[in-house]
């Protein structure tokens, strides 16, 4: 009864005389002493040696038809451990328990494989530039720079120099590259932050390049200029906004009433004007006078000039100088007085 009952439990259908034998055998029980064998014995049946390995088996198969794909798997294995036709007594249960650990073992070592990348993602990572030579990388820095592509220039000449900082010409062939586009966004009224930027980054490379001192200082002063006029500092404002304006009076053309030339015109002019009223007429005629000679025409400055010209009236005076208060102010008068 001991060995057939793990029989009828475990495999019924390949052992279908089992429970006749079962049945059998509990029939007989009663009126019959138990039989049993010795501890050292060795002649266990291969049955009773099966139903010790079942509670290992049964959960384990259990963790197996669990894991991906192990159902088809463990199937394979009963299959290759039982061959249709074969008695299953010639394969005892335990070498289904190693064949389980086995497959467990697999199926896992598997499954954590699965995470990494196919090979199909392999196949799609780009694959890596070649490595521009140092020649190469010369000839393009220095033609980009010849023909003025300040753009391309800074990015080739900046690659050669993170290689060869030492190359005779590079330096130089930077600061050309950063002054020329710094004098390019000047030129389109870019950011003067950028500007700035450029000019400095080139005297980084060559501390003593001329032309990035001078755009350097002509745009500090420039920026004093600016500053000044805020907080009506008209002196301040006119040497600084003039003496840029002596070495370039085109400088910043492109941002209109806030070029060079628009802020020193509004300067000299709020200048003239100041002194107009506190009728300083010698000081307005010389200062508006000034700023006439800036910008040609200009109604502002006209005015301004004709009311330090009138004659020692008190009266007349100050008519000229509420007509200059009261009239339409000019686009670079605007501006200034904006500021």
């Amino acid at each position: 009864m001991a060995a057939l009952a793990p029989v009828v439990d475990e495999a019924p259908n390949a052992y279908p005389e089992a429970h006749r034998l079962l049945a059998e055998a509990q029939r007989r029980r009663v009126g019959r002493p138990a039989v049993t064998r010795p501890l050292g014995s060795r002649t266990a049946s291969p049955v009773s040696g099966a139903a010790a390995w079942i509670p290992v088996a049964r959960p384990l198969r259990q963790q197996v038809q669990r894991l991906p794909g192990g159902r088809r798997a463990l199937a394979s294995v009963e299959a290759w451990l039982h061959p249709a036709g074969a008695s299953r007594a010639a394969y005892p249960l335990w070498a289904l328990v190693v064949a389980l650990v086995v497959l467990a073992g697999g199926l896992i070592v598997y499954r954590s494989g699965a995470s990494g990348p196919r090979a199909a993602d392999a196949q799609e990572v780009p694959a890596v530039p070649a490595l521009e030579s140092e020649a190469d990388l010369a000839a393009r820095c220095r033609t980009a720079v010849d023909t003025s592509k300040w753009d391309e220039a800074i990015r080739a000449c900046r690659i050669l120099h993170a290689r060869a900082p030492d190359r005779d010409g590079l330096a130089n062939d930077l600061a050309t590259a950063y002054v020329g586009r710094g004098q390019e966004r000047t030129a389109a009224g870019n950011e003067l932050k950028d500007v700035e930027a450029d000019f400095q980054q080139a005297l980084t490379y060559q501390p003593d390049f001329p032309d990035a001192q001078a755009a350097l200082q002509r745009l500090m002063l420039y920026q004093e200029g600016d500053k000044a006029m805020v907080v009506g500092d008209w002196p301040t404002a006119i040497a600084q906004l003039g003496a840029a304006y002596a070495d370039d009076p085109e400088y910043l053309q492109a941002r209109g009433a806030r070029s060079l030339r628009g802020r020193l015109f509004a300067a000299w002019l709020a200048w003239g004007e100041s002194a107009l009223n506190a009728n300083a007429a010698p000081d307005a005629v010389q200062r508006c006078g000034q700023a006439l000679a800036i910008v040609p025409d200009d109604p502002d400055a006209e005015r301004c000039l004709t009311a330090a010209r009138a004659p020692d009236d008190p009266g007349a005076a100050a008519e000229e100088s509420a007509a200059v208060s009261g009239s339409r102010p000019s686009r670079w008068s605007r501006e200034m007085r904006m500021a």
